[in-house]
């Protein structure tokens, strides 16, 4: 839209808003902030215009100075971008505001979690681990198994893993783990909606 509008290249506000966009857009891959050096790169191959193609010597001093003053101009706008608030930096990682907000906030609710005692009073978690099993009609392997006693015995865990290697499984576990030991109601929440229906 500033291109079509006739704005350059090289205009304080188009920059500092492409910027914004490209952080933004990184949140598209899974980003929750880009280190400085990755998103001056981003920015830079956003703001880039197309030129027209030139013999491979004609100008290719001319073209570094040309990069190098871009790379400075946009180093610049994100300092400023910081300065005004726009943007945080925390030792070189550069957020949206929203972002750092949402990972601190993140990590303090996982530090008192993690400081409060664990639910293990002295249970035989083998015992509450096979009869969950029976319970649900599933066979957990070893590392499954050892996967929920690690969650029983611990307040904050996270299980990862590929499709189609047993996490919902080990969920079940947990659920009737929780149900025998606890009581009580379990909350599930999850991030998409084939999850939603594990």
């Amino acid at each position: 839209m500033a291109k079509k509008s006739g704005i350059s290249s090289d205009n304080p506000q188009r920059v500092s808003e492409g910027i914004i966009y490209a952080l933004s857009q990184s949140q598209q891959s899974g980003h929750l902030y880009l280190l400085s050096d990755e998103l001056c790169k981003e920015a830079m191959e956003l703001l880039a215009e197309k030129k027209r193609k030139k013999s491979k010597e004609e100008d290719a001093e001319k073209q570094r100075a040309e990069d190098a003053t871009h790379k400075a101009l946009v180093q610049r706008a994100i300092l400023n971008l910081v300065l005004e608030a726009r943007l945080q930096e925390e030792s070189g990682r550069i957020y949206l505001p929203r972002n750092y907000t949402a990972e601190c906030e993140t990590a303090k609710l996982i530090r008192a979690m993690i400081r409060t005692t664990p639910i293990r009073a002295g249970i035989n978690l083998d015992d509450v681990v096979f009869q969950a099993e029976i319970a649900q009609g599933i066979n957990l392997a070893t590392q499954q198994r050892e996967a929920v006693k690690m969650v029983v015995t611990n307040n904050f865990s996270i299980i990862t893993g590929g499709p189609g290697t047993g996490k919902t499984t080990v969920i079940k576990a947990l659920f009737a783990v929780y149900q025998s030991v606890v009581g009580g109601k379990v909350a599930f929440v999850a991030p998409t909606g084939r999850a939603t229906r594990s």
